[in-house]
């Protein structure tokens, strides 16, 4: 999946983000989930969603002929076939994203024009892997990551999990396609396949920074099976989730989607009625910020580490984050309420 750390665990982050929040602050201030998912059937089934982001636009070659030239080579065919993939997945965000501003325009001619163009990009990533899997049939990489194209973008599931489990027996030294049943597993609610693979892929690659993020979302949004499985209580669970969190961030340290999530996982500690200490998780947002690739990033960077403060007793520092954070959104009626209930304090 695409890989699939960050599908599922988008959704993850933002339903702790939320459930975290107050109620009013749900409403007006939650971000939006995402990832990579099948194609709408048709333009006016798109999704409602926010437009592409102005600091981004991808490009890349439109054709497969520098791959094919390379076809003889497999290691080299694989590494082009992958970057391909990559290139055209960010495309198909941009048009998509496009194609869903021109629908909320009006403009359903040119809409359904980038819809197409999105529809024959799938086509092309798919008849990229099929051509080479044709030439190299085991290569556990190409039909991992083929599946992580059919499971995502095609929402084939059975024919997904068939590459993957394939993928497993050509390279048991392979932790990706591992990564991808553990999460599928979870996700379906087979929880003993899923932990199972999920251990597996820890054991197989400890320090990939996407499998430790895929574990905490399961970790914190699967508690009662995990727990159940290892034996845990929510301390030791929501501690271990923790660990791997801040290993993840420590690892790269320049992602910006790790440092946010390790700060976010600070907010559960409530949930599991344990200790923190919110100096640190107003630290974590402070980290995280110069990391952020929007406005909207900052902005909720300074509103988090605001909330922080306020349980850390902080409350100039967190005027002073609430305060930055209108300046980005004077309408934040979240950063407001912060200062309204400052006001006290300062």
């Amino acid at each position: 999946m695409c890989d699939l750390s960050r599908i599922f665990a988008c959704v993850c982050m933002v339903a702790l983000i939320s459930a975290f929040a107050s109620p009013s602050a749900q409403a007006e201030e939650a971000e939006a989930g995402g990832g990579p998912r099948p194609l709408a059937e048709s333009p006016q089934a798109l999704p409602t969603e926010v437009g592409p982001p102005e600091s981004y636009a991808p490009s890349a070659p439109e054709d497969l002929a520098p791959l094919l030239e390379i076809l003889d080579d497999e290691e080299k065919a694989i590494d082009a076939l992958r970057r391909y993939d990559l290139t055209q997945q960010a495309l198909l965000e941009w048009d998509m994203a496009l194609a869903i501003r021109l629908r909320d325009e009006g403009d359903m001619t040119a809409a359904t024009a980038k819809w197409e163009e999105g529809k024959a990009r799938l086509e092309r990533m798919r008849s990229a892997y099929e051509t080479f899997l044709e030439r190299y049939p085991e290569n556990a990489r190409a039909q991992n990551y083929f599946g992580e194209l059919l499971y995502d973008r095609f929402g084939d599931e059975v024919e997904a999990i068939r590459r993957w489990k394939l993928a497993e027996q050509l390279d048991k030294k392979l932790a990706m396609p591992l990564n991808n049943l553990a999460i599928h597993y979870c996700h379906a609610g087979d929880y003993d396949q899923g932990l199972d693979y999920l251990e597996r892929t820890l054991k197989l690659d400890p320090r990939n920074p996407d499998f430790l993020f895929n574990a905490v979302q399961i970790y914190l949004t699967n508690t009662p099976q995990v727990m159940e499985r290892n034996e845990w209580d929510e301390k030791r669970l929501f501690n271990e989730a923790m660990k791997l969190s801040k290993r993840a961030t420590e690892i790269d340290p320049e992602d910006y989607s790790l440092a946010q999530d390790y700060a976010v996982n600070f907010f559960a500690a409530e949930r599991f009625a344990v200790e923190v200490d919110w100096k640190d998780a107003a630290d974590a947002w402070a980290r995280a910020r110069p990391l952020a690739r929007t406005q909207d990033e900052i902005f909720f960077t300074w509103l988090n580490e605001a909330r922080a403060s306020v349980r850390a007793g902080l409350a100039a520092r967190s005027k002073k984050c609430a305060d930055e954070a209108l300046q980005i959104h004077p309408d934040s009626t979240a950063a407001k309420r912060i200062l309204n209930e400052l006001e006290p304090e300062i």
